[in-house]
């Protein structure tokens, strides 16, 4: 008979700890401060803090206590969380938004066709606040005020890039779908979905210079089932007195310098007086070239050339007249310019050309930053 012994020496992390460091969302970067609090109750729960600043002007705090399921498969967790968030929105829009509320959310991840497949499921409560500018005289002045939005939200995200930020093989993609009015203001379902892929090559030089094409396309919508404020017959880019209409704090904006690079930051669709009002439904679509650089130069940074395009529109009309209108009055750029990647998320620093602007302010040279997805 034969005995086995197997010993495992494991060493628990610490049990409070905090970071300074930075994430990116898709259009933006963020600098935050963090803290954590492990193994509150004796079972793996996390209680952590959070303190953010963007690039832009988004600021947020949090607090979020996370409970891991022991005995489901994978890595499922339970997570509450309290958050507040601002936005200075005025010189693009007209206002500043505020949102503050609570979420319950349960996400299990697992590994799927050589990738990590993330699900969640979430309720979230928020009171938004559209603050108003002094000098605000379009039709954002209807958006003015509180609203209320009570929720349920399903994530669905897969990951299967070599690296998130600068990419040069797999594809990843991503669908999250919202279901508004379990009380509250806001009534809508809303979907949004994106999808990447990134091939490599090389080109047959004397020389092999390794290459790597990659697209992106996303597209969502939000329809409304109830009336939000409503918007006066001919205004710039609203719909019909009377109908549906969503609120300033659910609608999608179409933004440079990511991924529409040339134009401004909510600085495309519909717009009153200067001031722009978001859309309801929008798709947009990038292709990369992406080459590395000579040494000494690191192999985070590498130049690449792009064209992009995309639009964002109001319902109005029918359904069909809608999204046909999405395909006329494109805006579209092309250009080229250097990426780096930084942590979570890239840096980049373009030269973008016009194709069409749908008389949108367009800036060619640009310095962005956020999450390639």
């Amino acid at each position: 008979c034969r005995e086995l012994v197997v010993v495992v020496h494991l060493k628990e992390k610490v049990r409070a700890g905090g970071a300074i460091g930075a994430d990116a969302g898709s259009t933006d970067g963020h600098g935050m401060i963090e803290g954590i609090l492990r193994n509150v109750a004796g079972r793996g729960e996390c209680l952590m803090g959070k303190v953010s600043k963007s690039v832009r002007g988004h600021s947020e705090i949090s607090v979020q206590v996370e409970k891991p399921l022991l005995f489901s498969e994978g890595n499922a967790t339970l997570s509450a969380e309290m958050h507040q968030g601002s936005s200075d929105l005025t010189s693009s829009c007209g206002y500043k938004h505020v949102v503050r509320g609570l979420s319950l959310s349960c996400s299990w991840p697992r590994p799927v066709l050589g990738g990590l497949l993330s699900n969640s499921i979430s309720y979230l409560a928020d009171v938004r606040e559209v603050a108003l500018a002094k000098h605000a005289v379009s039709d954002v002045l209807l958006d003015g005020g509180y609203s209320t939005k009570s929720s349920l939200e399903h994530s669905l995200q897969f990951e299967a890039r070599d690296d998130p930020s600068l990419p040069s093989a797999g594809w990843a993609a991503s669908l999250t779908s919202e279901v508004a009015g379990l009380g509250g203001d806001a009534a809508f379902v809303k979907q949004h979905a994106s999808l990447q892929a990134n091939l490599p090559f090389t080109l047959p030089l004397p020389i092999a210079l390794p290459l790597t094409l990659s697209g992106l396309f996303k597209c969502g919508y939000v329809l409304p089932f109830s009336t939000g404020p409503p918007a006066p017959d001919g205004a710039d880019g609203a719909a019909a007195a009377g109908t549906p209409r969503t609120f300033a704090s659910d609608r999608f904006h179409l933004d440079g310098p990511l991924p529409m690079r040339g134009f401004g930051f909510h600085g495309t669709g519909p717009r009153s007086r200067g001031d722009y009002l978001g859309g309801d439904l929008f798709w947009s679509a990038s292709a990369h070239i992406t080459a590395p650089l000579p040494q000494p130069i690191p192999e985070n940074v590498k130049t690449h050339l792009f064209a992009c395009c995309g639009n964002l529109n109001s319902w109005r009309g029918s359904r069909s007249d809608s999204v046909r209108s999405l395909f006329t009055n494109v805006r579209a750029s092309w250009g080229g310019g250097f990426v780096m990647a930084l942590g979570p998320g890239r840096i980049e620093f373009n030269f973008s050309v016009p194709i069409t602007t749908g008389g949108d302010a367009f800036n060619p040279w640009q310095l962005g930053f956020g999450a390639y997805l």
